[in-house]
């Protein structure tokens, strides 16, 4: 498993940021990687 699969972006207890911060993964990673999973889905 990776850092990044323990981020959820839909939590409204924790921002996205802050996952980001504990995690020690960076925010555009995450964006990115959401940009390129709803590419796919077309």
């Amino acid at each position: 498993m990776m850092r990044q699969d323990w981020i959820d972006m839909k939590d409204n207890l924790v921002a996205t940021t802050r996952q980001c911060e504990l995690a020690g993964v960076s925010r555009a990673t995450m964006y990115a990687r959401q940009k390129a999973q709803s590419g796919r889905r077309r």
